[in-house]
């Protein structure tokens, strides 16, 4: 039986209680629990996919047969990311081109709106939360599989992409920003196109040149141009940045930066290697893709071998 001491000892506990989860409950909001559950549904769509993948390919293409266990894994991670490629990018342009829920002119009409970075939707963050599965599982994949799928340079992209993603779409902030950094996966799909069609044996097929251009323009206007105008777009809008939290105002400081050097890093040996391929000059086992991968037989050895002026004229 609680006296009235007693009673009066456990007030400030409930007090302090009661204020926390007060807390956790607005943490906790609508975007988060919408990360939360979009997030988990993307990693175990994307993990299923990536295991179905060998039975899909095998049943698609006599190729995949023919790869060695470390191109199969590869194989398989590809199809997850040309996959993710396509819905972020399809959601990103939605929300950012075809929606007023970023634009500047909405914040004229309706001045009572949020500014740009602090607006959020459910949309938004279901997008984000289907990169953060997507990139949960690469990530897991690059480490598993280090160094020779993806490297440091991937695994430091991901990671920081996962990073900013996660906290933007827990803080309901900056998703405007996020998704553009996302739409950049754009070029994701004829990265992948480039390596599968070398994998078939069609790099003298006139759709690899294609790709190769494609990639090339890709590359340009979304991992390079916008990124220009990505930051000419956080200096006029500094006042707005310098009011958001601290993490996310540190990931939208540090964060762009990193990943366009890694761009221009990755867009000059795109450039070399649109060169070559242009001149007739691309040896057989160059990679002018992002993600460096040697070509192995079952025995996980290389099986391709530069093609000798002797081995040609014959």
């Amino acid at each position: 039986m609680l006296t009235p001491h007693s009673s009066w000892t456990l007030q400030p506990f409930t007090s302090w209680a009661g204020a926390h989860t007060t807390a956790i409950t607005s943490t906790w909001g609508p975007q988060a629990w919408t990360l939360g559950s979009t997030g988990a549904s993307s990693v175990l769509v994307f993990f299923v996919l990536f295991k179905l993948s060998p039975y899909l390919s095998n049943a698609s293409t006599r190729t995949y047969s023919c790869l060695g266990p470390r191109d199969k894994i590869d194989w398989d991670s590809r199809v997850s990311s040309t996959l993710h490629a396509f819905a972020i990018s399809a959601l990103a342009a939605y929300l950012i081109v075809w929606s007023d829920t970023f634009s500047d002119k909405s914040s004229i009409s309706e001045p009572w709106k949020d500014p740009p970075l602090k607006r959020h939707t459910q949309v938004s963050s279901a997008a984000l939360g289907l990169s953060v599965g997507y990139f949960m599982l690469d990530i897991a994949l690059i480490i598993r599989h280090f160094p020779w799928m993806g490297g440091p340079e991937m695994l430091i992209h991901h990671i920081a992409a996962f990073m900013s993603v996660a906290l933007a779409s827990f803080t309901g902030q900056a998703h405007l920003y996020t998704l553009l950094l996302l739409s950049t996966e754009l070029t994701t799909p004829f990265v992948n196109a480039r390596w599968v069609f070398d994998q078939m044996g069609w790099r003298s097929a006139r759709i690899y040149t294609v790709n190769g251009v494609c990639l090339f323009a890709s590359w340009l206007s979304a991992r390079i141009v916008l990124f220009l105008w990505f930051f000419n777009h956080m200096w006029e809008h500094r006042s707005d940045i310098a009011e958001l939290r601290t993490g996310v105002m540190v990931l939208i400081l540090t964060v762009p930066p990193l990943l366009f050097v890694l761009n221009v890093f990755w867009f000059g040996k795109i450039v070399r290697g649109l060169i070559k391929l242009l001149t007739g000059q691309l040896a057989k086992n160059e990679d002018l893709s992002p993600r460096i991968i040697n070509f192995t037989n079952a025995a996980g050895r290389n099986h391709f071998k530069p093609v000798s002026a002797q081995s040609k004229q014959a």
